[in-house]
């Protein structure tokens, strides 16, 4: 099997397979292999290397929400573990679970569960299908980063105030916008990568009414104003992510997306895990 026959598999299950091959260092990559043959590893595995190395397949979680299946380059300090050796990572929403390959049993593994996959086209057809997308899962290290956050500002939260002044300016908010400005408003930290967000809904904050867009604009509009047309949600503005550089908001069905359009996560928490630490 080669990179072609994967394309061409992709098709039909409308998944997204990128080509990164060529941010692989060829040399390295080169000796990796060799080192994988002096240890005896299967010769099918050194060549699903030398071929997929830098690929990735991006398969739809929902409409705006994508996973991924990365496949790497193996670090040279595992080549000599016979056994297993990881070949890629599968990403969803701060989830990070190596893909691995046991040489004694010639076999697939996603984490520690076996895949049922006797090589790499059934691999592929897994990865390329809805059935690998991993479950909400909000790991201890998502709850603990968001309990050592920094509220600032009114420390009560007084959520009524602020309502009432969107009540005022004819903006609707509905149960979920209210839960999660209830709960969140005002508070800032850093992702596990050392990345500032800060949370900050307040009279100024933008609001998108979904009923007041044009048709006549969308081939101009951001692509959150899109998504606002074309499926009848408003957003409101809940603050910036990476270091500030990237504006979120929060739909009036409750779901978290950047200003790219790029959705966070299938609930808040899933979201908040995507932003702390993706």
């Amino acid at each position: 099997m080669n990179r072609k026959t994967l394309f061409e598999l992709a098709l039909p299950n409308k998944s997204i397979v990128s080509d990164n091959s060529c941010y692989i260092n060829e040399q390295k990559k080169k000796k990796i292999c060799e080192a994988l043959k002096i240890a005896n590893f299967s010769q099918h595995i050194i060549t699903f290397i030398n071929e997929f190395a830098g690929i990735s397949i991006m398969v739809s979680v929902d409409k705006h929400l994508f996973q991924s299946f990365d496949i790497i380059l193996p670090r040279a300090n595992t080549v000599n573990i016979r056994e297993r050796l990881e070949i890629g990572r599968v990403v969803c929403c701060g989830q990070k679970i190596p893909v691995s390959f046991d040489n004694l049993k010639n076999s697939y593994f996603l984490g520690q569960n076996l895949l049922n996959a006797n090589d790499e086209e059934d691999l592929f057809r897994y990865f390329l299908s809805k059935d690998s997308v991993l479950p909400i899962n909000i790991l201890p290290e998502t709850t603990q980063i968001l309990k050592n956050v920094v509220r600032y500002g009114d420390h009560q939260n007084d959520i009524n105030i602020l309502l009432a002044h969107f009540e005022t300016s004819h903006i609707s908010i509905t149960e979920p916008q209210k839960d999660f400005i209830q709960e969140y408003n005002n508070i800032e930290g850093e992702s596990k990568s050392g990345y500032h967000f800060k949370i900050n809904i307040n009279p100024q904050s933008k609001f998108i009414n979904c009923n007041t867009l044009s048709d006549n604009t969308l081939d101009s509009m951001s692509p959150i104003n899109r998504i606002s047309l074309n499926e009848s949600i408003s957003f409101l503005r809940v603050g910036e992510i990476d270091d500030l550089t990237v504006p979120i908001w929060i739909s009036s069905d409750g779901f978290l997306f950047t200003d790219q359009g790029n959705k966070l996560g299938r609930t808040i928490e899933e979201a908040w895990q995507t932003i702390l630490l993706d």
